[in-house]
C-alpha cells in the first residue's frame, strides 16, 4: 500500500513509492502513488532539479509507471488543471527519449514522438475502440479533448461545419507569437489553412490554388533531381542522415515544380532559415532572438516568387477573381510551401532516408515499389501531425475509461492524424496488433487508408481536385500529390548515387 500524502517528512523509502507506481493500483492509490513520487522527489531537494526530473522521466519510461497514471489522470484530473500539465509533460519526455535513436535524425525523432503520442498518453485508459479520445492538458496550445482513433479522426476531418481558431496556427498564437514577434505582419493570418471547412473564403482560395498552380494536381512526369542537387551546392559522398541535405532537394523540386524557380544555393539557404525557424514557434516555442529577420528572410524569398511567370499569372488570377491583395494571396502560397511543403516533405524524405540508412533490408523494399515505400515511411514517420480545431455546437462524449466529457461551443479538439496512421485496430492486421501497426511493411493491404494528408490517402487521390471532396476528403493537404511525386523522385536520386559511391550495391 502507498503511504498517506500527508506525511511532511522523508521517512519513507524512495523505493516504496516505485514499486507502489509499478503495480496497476486502482486509481484511488493511484493519486497517492503519484504524490508519493513527487513527495520523494522533493525530499532530495538538495540536489538539482534536472536529476530529480530526469529520475521521474526514467520511472515513467516504465510502462507500468506510465500506464497507472494515465488511467488516475485521465480518470480524475481537469483538462485546465496544473496537475494534467506536469503529468503529460513529464510523459511527454519519457516518450522522446524512448524515441531517441542513433545516429540522431530530428525528423526521426519528430515522426516517433508523433506516432507515439496516443499510446503513451491516452490509450492505456481509453482503448483504441469506442470514442478514440482522451483529456489533453494546456501544453502547448489549448486545453481540450485529444482526437487519436483512425475513426474518430476521419470523422472529424469530415465534418461539413468544422471550425477552425484564427488566432492559432498550429499549436501557437498568432497574436502572441507571431505578430508579436514581427514573423509576420498584421493582417496575414488566417491563412486558407486556418479557416472554416464550410467558409466560403477557404474555398475560394483553395480552388484559386486548384486552378492557377496545375502542378498539385498533375505532378510532373519526371523531376531532374541531378540538376537541382548540383544547384543545391550538394556533392558526394552522401550522408544519408542528413536531414538538410534532404531538405535542399526537396525545397528545390517544390520551388522549380509550383514556380519554376531553379533554386540557388542562397534562396536555398534563406529557406533553411525561415523553416527551421518557423517550426518550433508553430508550437509556442520559438527560438531565442526569433522575430523580424524572419519576416525578411520570407520576403526576400517571395520577391522571387513575384517575379516569375507563375507568381504574376496567380496575383493576375486573384485580382480578376476579386480578392482585395493579390500579393498577399501568393504570399499565403509561398508560406504553406515554405512551411507544409518544405518542411513536411523534408521531414518525411529525411525520415524514409534514415530508415534507408539504418536497416539494409529495407533497399529492395525500395526498389521493389518505391510508391508504397515512400506512403509507409510518410505513414511512421509523418511530417504533418494534425490540426486544432473548434467544436461547431455542444456535444457529451463518452471516453472509452467511460468517462462523461462535455464540450461546450468553440472548445477545442486536437485532431491527430499521426495517431490515427497508427490505429491497430486499422494497420494492426487481423489480429488488430500494436506491434504490427508500429511496423513497416509497404506491402500492407491497407496501406491507402493512412492519414498523414489530413485525409485517407485512397480517398484524397480519388478526389479529381485539390479542394477537397465532400464527406471522404473535405480538406486535405493540396499539395499530397507533388509530395509524393517529389519523395519518391529524391529518394531514387539518393539510393543510386550511394549505391554506385559503395561499388556494390551496399550503402
Amino acid at each position: 500500500k502507498s503511504f498517506s500524502i500527508a506525511q511532511p517528512t522523508c521517512s519513507r523509502y524512495f523505493t516504496l513509492d516505485l514499486v507502489c507506481l509499478s503495480l496497476k493500483y486502482l486509481p484511488q492509490d493511484a493519486e497517492q502513488c503519484a504524490m508519493g513520487l513527487i513527495r520523494s522527489c522533493c525530499c532530495f531537494c538538495i540536489m538539482p532539479l534536472l536529476i530529480c526530473l530526469v529520475a521521474m522521466v526514467g520511472l515513467v519510461m516504465l510502462p507500468p509507471v506510465n500506464d497507472a497514471l494515465v488511467v488516475y489522470g485521465q480518470l480524475n484530473l481537469d483538462p485546465h488543471s496544473g496537475a494534467l500539465d506536469v503529468l503529460q509533460m513529464v510523459q511527454a519526455l519519457a516518450m522522446m527519449a524512448k524515441c531517441m535513436d542513433l545516429p540522431f535524425s530530428q525528423p526521426m525523432l519528430v515522426g516517433c514522438g508523433r506516432i507515439s503520442l496516443a499510446r503513451v498518453l491516452y490509450t492505456p485508459a481509453h482503448g483504441w475502440e469506442g470514442a478514440g479520445m482522451g483529456i489533453k492538458g494546456t501544453e502547448p496550445g489549448k486545453p481540450g479533448v485529444f482526437v487519436f482513433s483512425h475513426k474518430a479522426v476521419t470523422s472529424y476531418q469530415n465534418e461539413p461545419d468544422l471550425k477552425r481558431d484564427p488566432d492559432v496556427f498550429v499549436a501557437s498564437s498568432v497574436r502572441d507569437i507571431w505578430e508579436a514577434k514581427g514573423i509576420v505582419p498584421k493582417g496575414f493570418f488566417p491563412l486558407v489553412i486556418s479557416m472554416d471547412t464550410d467558409s466560403p473564403e477557404r474555398i475560394k482560395r483553395r480552388t484559386l490554388m486548384n486552378d492557377v498552380l496545375t502542378t498539385l494536381l498533375t505532378p510532373p512526369d519526371s523531376m531532374d533531381v541531378a540538376s537541382a542537387a548540383a544547384a543545391s551546392g550538394l556533392k558526394g559522398p552522401w550522408v544519408l542522415t542528413d536531414a538538410k541535405a534532404a531538405e535542399r532537394l526537396v525545397a528545390s523540386l517544390l520551388f522549380k515544380s509550383l514556380f519554376g524557380i531553379t533554386a540557388s544555393q542562397e534562396f536555398l539557404d534563406d529557406v533553411h532559415m525561415w523553416v527551421d525557424n518557423a517550426k518550433p514557434c508553430a508550437i509556442s516555442k520559438c527560438k531565442p532572438f526569433t522575430g523580424t529577420n524572419m519576416w525578411e528572410t520570407f520576403t526576400r524569398i517571395a520577391s522571387i516568387v513575384e517575379k516569375t511567370d507563375v507568381g504574376q499569372a496567380y496575383m493576375e488570377e486573384a485580382k480578376r477573381r476579386g480578392f482585395d491583395k493579390p500579393v498577399d494571396r501568393l504570399g499565403e502560397m509561398v508560406f504553406i510551401t515554405l512551411f507544409a511543403g518544405v518542411g513536411g516533405t523534408g521531414d518525411n524524405v529525411a525520415a524514409a532516408l534514415y530508415m534507408l540508412s539504418k536497416n539494409k533490408k529495407f533497399r529492395p523494399m525500395f526498389w521493389k515499389n518505391p510508391d508504397a515505400f515512400v506512403r509507409e515511411a510518410a505513414r511512421l514517420g509523418p511530417g504533418v501531425a494534425g490540426m486544432l480545431t473548434k467544436n461547431a455546437k455542444p456535444r457529451t462524449i463518452t471516453f472509452g475509461n467511460g468517462r462523461l466529457h462535455n464540450m461546450a461551443e468553440g472548445d477545442y479538439s486536437y485532431i491527430w492524424n499521426s495517431a490515427g496512421g497508427v490505429d491497430p485496430t486499422v494497420f494492426g492486421g487481423p489480429e488488430k496488433s500494436e506491434t504490427y501497426a508500429h511496423a513497416f511493411d509497404p506491402e500492407r493491404e491497407n496501406l491507402d487508408r493512412m492519414l498523414t494528408w489530413n485525409g485517407e490517402l485512397g480517398n484524397i487521390l480519388a478526389c479529381n481536385t485539390t479542394v477537397g471532396c465532400p464527406g471522404t476528403a473535405a480538406r486535405p493537404c493540396p499539395g499530397t500529390r507533388l509530395a509524393l511525386k517529389v519523395q519518391v523522385e529524391v529518394l531514387k536520386y539518393v539510393m543510386k548515387i550511394t549505391e554506385k559511391e559503395s561499388g556494390s550495391g551496399e550503402l
